[in-house]
């Protein structure tokens, strides 16, 4: 079980994207930013808007036109501070879509003043519980136990609270949770004092950006060492990094992915800020939507690559001030194309 993953966006390509065993090409190729449109997705790429988001317990709701919705996976997809216009995420929740999932995008804030972060939690969980009443009075949606969960920043933060407290704000289990940056930077609120009762049986995986100055690693370090030690659970430090002739720089919102078609017309500071900063590339497909993918299938071989540190020669380093750190290295190098 594999604790803590050191890795730069070279070696996580090369271990979640070019695996592959001896004699046997590789699974999960390199995808280009001009191959995103030539990707074979089960669903149509005409999303479904359900709108219900004029309010802080407000949500909105996306699925494929042609998804089967009565049984369809649920994805809880949890924006960042101020993050409440859809656009900013907007090409993951598609890629997420069409693949037949229910993507279901509570709002949780008024504005970036209103509510109290400590109340973002119960906000959430009321638009997630209105939604899903919403699914089952128009489409006889059979709500699943358990949901599949991915949030960034304050999105984060909220999914590790929903971790533990799933229950008691009646929202469905989480089977697998990505956190992507989490973290408050200078707010405390919606923080708990600790993680250690996080549900073993929930798969965690947590991406850091080690350029990010906004929320830093604080957050998810506490995180990850009070989670148990009995449950399936990586942190993965993406490193700002030069590949095929191409920089991209490890910030905080690197998992920013703007799709113009998601646009609420709502704009903040987030939302400009997003528009300054936020494009959907390479680093997106093969790191953020393709770790979640993963995930999300579970098959057997998805599994042993994030979670199974036997796979691949580890050795232990003291640099992140972490005990139990394992670094996962690699032979081969990653190299720009002639």
């Amino acid at each position: 079980m594999i604790q803590l993953v050191r890795a730069s966006l070279i070696v996580c390509m090369l271990c979640f994207v070019f695996y592959s065993s001896e004699g046997q090409e590789p699974e999960y190729p390199f995808i280009t930013i001009d191959e995103l449109s030539d990707i074979s997705y089960p669903y149509s790429s005409e999303i479904i808007e359900v709108n219900q988001a004029e309010l802080a317990t407000g949500y909105w709701i996306y699925y494929s036109v042609d998804a089967e919705l009565k049984d369809a996976p649920l994805v809880i997809f949890m924006h960042g501070y101020g993050g409440y216009n859809p656009l900013i995420y907007g090409a993951w929740i598609r890629h997420i879509a069409r693949q037949g999932n229910i993507v279901i995008y509570p709002r949780y804030q008024r504005n970036i003043i209103f509510p109290k972060a400590n109340k973002f939690a119960a906000k959430a969980s009321q638009g997630i519980q209105d939604a899903l009443e919403y699914l089952k009075t128009n489409f006889e949606y059979q709500v699943p136990e358990s949901a599949k969960y991915v949030g960034h920043s304050y999105g984060g933060t909220i999914i590790s609270e929903l971790l533990i407290r799933h229950a008691d704000y009646d929202v469905p289990k989480p089977s697998i949770a990505m956190l992507c940056a989490p973290g408050t930077s200078a707010l405390q609120g919606g923080r708990l004092d600790s993680y250690e009762a996080i549900d073993p049986s929930i798969k965690l995986l947590i991406v850091e950006e080690n350029n990010d100055r906004v929320v830093g690693n604080e957050f998810s370090r506490k995180v990850f060492k009070e989670a148990s030690e009995k449950m399936d659970k990586a942190l993965i430090i993406n490193y700002s990094q030069a590949l095929y002739s191409r920089y991209y720089d490890a910030h905080h919102n690197v998992c920013y992915a703007l799709d113009n078609a998601f646009d609420s017309d709502l704009r903040n500071y987030t939302t400009n800020r997003a528009l300054e900063v936020g494009q959907t590339d390479e680093l997106d497909y093969n790191l953020y939507w393709r770790l979640f993918d993963l995930l999300s299938i579970g098959n057997e071989k998805a599994f042993s690559l994030i979670y199974d540190k036997t796979d691949f020669p580890i050795s232990t380093d003291d640099k992140e001030g972490l005990d139990d750190l394992f670094i996962i290295h690699s032979d081969s190098l990653v190299t720009a194309p002639e």
